[in-house]
């Protein structure tokens, strides 16, 4: 038993040095400190602090191993794939390799040449962050121009075979049963769309929790013919067939080999149900080391750990089954709060629907797998999708939901740090501090709900938007915002804008103030006077100056031009104390015009014009202006070479410091003023 404690340390270890960004630490810590509780009661803690100190110092070298860069050739395996991408697992780090429409899957071995460069990713505020998911995979690096050689091909085909199947049901099914078997979502299709937009989105995805819950109904099934061994073992064989559509998703190969650990140990001689706990995450990180910094291998693993520490709490002495599914289901949906409200929603019927679906869900991922040998399903599961379909419109319809902002690192940490004491109270018998601890949670995330508009909160934010602009400024509970940034095929007001301002705790702006009439500044505008509560929009120069609390803004572009960029507008505001320009998409000629009137210009933050263009920031206006600080908004890779090697050089020359979005993401400065 203690050399189980040992691993389950070294898993701790592991994780806690290699994990990213603080929610992950966060969990990981816990996690820890909820093992290390757990090792004192069964009186092995000693072998539990050997592995975690042991695997911490692999776990140091792991986080700060950074792969060379530039030409090179990296043999590896592929981990993990999509539509013009897969990530290679080699020595030490993973790599990102864009590739359009390749044919490759996980498991491959192939030798990749190219020019390996830091990772470069475009991302919008508050989006999905396909940067830090590359991150958690392990890949450090990306390699441009690649040449791909295959060494061994995985010998089952399951993309050719998955598209194979996926042809014979029409669009919506296939879209179904591409995201239940094969961890696919086309967000083209109605059905994924609408579950997406709900939060819903895990119950049409291949998951632990649909895995576990058809192989339990198929076991259940075959014991009334065969024994629980033999029914047992059978379920095994299948649950190995079903792992095989979809061998990228953690989720499976744990619940995979917990069912192995049980069907080998099945009364838990030589090891316990926590051991085996221990045992599943710490292979995966044995077979694939990058699986130590998976956040799905660390919710799923810490949900179970944790719900193993309040079994007791979680059982009914009657043994109602209603009421423990109400109190497992419960404890889950607590468990993962903090991570629904990434979204900035919370569907509060959701709750209720997600129970409701589960079992149908596993039924039509069952009968799915039935078609995959042979068996013509097609029109069961063409009706079951119809059925599918109506379930999700009704719930659409009578769906209500609150814009909640997600939690920040503070309260995250608090809502777990309690959640881990309420353990350790009820196994205490101390029922009255147990309700306290209760009050305690709900208390925590009452706060955190605060709005930013406390007294003495002053603050400029310039807002990734990738290929566009979008700064947002607040002062003692003013909040103005100066253009919206516009992405073609995206609304981002609705998808990166309403999400960060809930996240700020902004829940209205006094006004919303438009450079000039170009997509990237003004395209969200639309989505946000409609969906948030915008109290004045402001596009027109004779409107300055403008006084909007204590905010006092200058418009120092009175020249107009024929162009749409010579009549944007040059703002001048303060907050903080700081002197801020924003330039808008202003040429050189108007920044020349502006110093030719012999105005004081000097600032200490310059919002570059143009989005780092050459056509802008010239040599006469940084002398004017002599900024501390500049900050360029673009996109990764974007195609007009912004921002320009030549702006880059003179405000290096000054020595002054830049901020780019592009690199760093929302660029923020506050302060409390009080």
């Amino acid at each position: 038993m203690g050399a189980l404690f040992a691993l389950v340390g070294a898993i701790a270890g592991f994780s806690i040095t290699i994990r990213n960004g603080v929610e992950g630490q966060v969990l990981s810590i816990l996690f820890a400190l909820a093992c290390l509780a757990y090792a004192i009661r069964r009186r092995n803690v000693i072998p539990f602090l050997a592995g975690f100190v042991a695997l911490l110092g692999i776990g140091l070298f792991y986080r700060f191993y950074s792969p060379s860069l530039g030409r090179t050739e990296v043999y590896g395996v592929v981990i993990k794939t999509g539509a013009n991408y897969f990530v290679l697992c080699g020595f030490g780090s993973s790599y990102y390799v864009y590739s359009a429409e390749h044919s490759y899957q996980f498991g491959d071995v192939l030798a990749v040449t190219g020019k390996a460069q830091a990772l470069r990713i475009t991302t919008y505020e508050s989006q999905f962050d396909f940067l830090s998911y590359l991150q958690g995979l392990g890949a450090k690096a990306e390699i441009a121009s690649p040449s791909i050689r295959g060494i061994a091909l995985f010998p089952l085909r399951i993309g050719v075979y998955a598209r194979w199947y996926l042809s014979s049901f029409d669009s919506e099914t296939a879209a179904l049963l591409n995201a239940l078997l094969f961890g696919r979502k086309d967000y083209s299709s109605g059905l994924i769309s609408s579950a997406s937009a709900l939060n819903m989105l895990f119950v049409l995805s291949s998951s632990g929790v649909l895995y576990s819950m058809a192989l339990r109904a198929f076991q259940s099934a075959l014991e009334v013919r065969l024994s629980e061994k033999q029914s047992a073992v059978v379920t095994l064989v299948l649950g190995a067939i079903l792992l095989f559509l979809n061998l990228e998703k953690i989720g499976l190969w744990r619940a995979f080999l917990m069912r192995l650990l049980g069907v080998i140990d099945p009364e838990g001689k030589r090891l316990d149900y926590f051991a085996k706990l221990g045992l599943a995450p710490l292979l995966l990180i044995v077979a694939f080391p990058y699986n130590a910094i998976s956040s799905a291998l660390w919710i799923g693993a810490g949900l179970s750990f944790c719900r193993y520490l309040f079994s007791s709490f979680l059982q009914d002495e009657k043994r109602r089954k209603l009421l423990i599914f109400v109190k497992g289901y419960a404890f889950v949906q607590v468990f993962l709060f903090p991570l629904t409200l990434s979204s900035g929603n919370v569907h509060l019927l959701a709750l209720l629907y997600g129970p409701v679906l589960l079992p149908f869900m596993a039924v039509y991922a069952f009968v799915g797998v039935i078609g995959l040998a042979g068996v013509p399903v097609q029109g069961f599961l063409g009706g079951f999708t119809s059925f599918i379909d109506a379930m999700f419109s009704f719930f659409e319809k009578a769906d209500f939901s609150l814009a909640l902002p997600s939690l920040p690192s503070w309260a995250v940490f608090l809502l777990y740090a309690l959640l881990l004491l309420g353990f350790f109270l009820h196994e205490a018998g101390l029922v009255k501090a147990n309700i306290a601890f209760s009050i305690g949670i709900a208390a925590v995330y009452a706060v955190s709900l605060i709005p930013a508009g406390y007294i003495g909160l002053e603050a400029v934010y310039f807002v990734n938007v990738g290929q566009g602009d979008c700064t947002l400024v607040y002062d003692h509970g003013t909040a103005v915002m100066i253009d919206t940034g516009g992405v073609v095929g995206m609304d981002i007001a609705k998808e990166s804008l309403l999400p960060y301002l809930r996240k700020k705790r902004i829940y209205h702006l006094d006004a919303l103030i438009i450079t000039h009439p170009d997509y990237d500044h003004y395209g969200g505008r639309d989505s946000l006077v409609a969906r948030f509560d915008v109290r004045r929009v402001i596009e027109e120069a004779d409107a300055f100056p403008l006084d909007i609390g204590r905010l006092h803004f200058e418009n120092h572009n009175v020249y107009g031009g024929d162009e749409a960029n010579d009549r944007s507008l040059v703002l001048d505001f303060n907050v903080m104390g700081k002197r801020v320009f924003v330039m808008g998409d202003a040429p050189i000629e108007i920044e020349k015009r502006i110093v030719g009137e012999g105005k004081n210009l000097d600032c200490d933050i310059l919002k570059v014009g143009h989005h780092g263009s050459n056509t802008s920031t010239s040599e006469e206006w940084l002398d004017r202006t002599t900024p501390d600080i500049a900050v360029i908004s673009c996109a990764r890779k974007n195609s007009y070479g912004h921002p320009s090697k030549d702006v880059l050089e003179r405000l290096e020359r000054r020595n002054i410091t830049i901020r780019r979005t592009d690199l760093e993401g929302t660029v923020e400065y506050s302060r409390l003023a009080l």
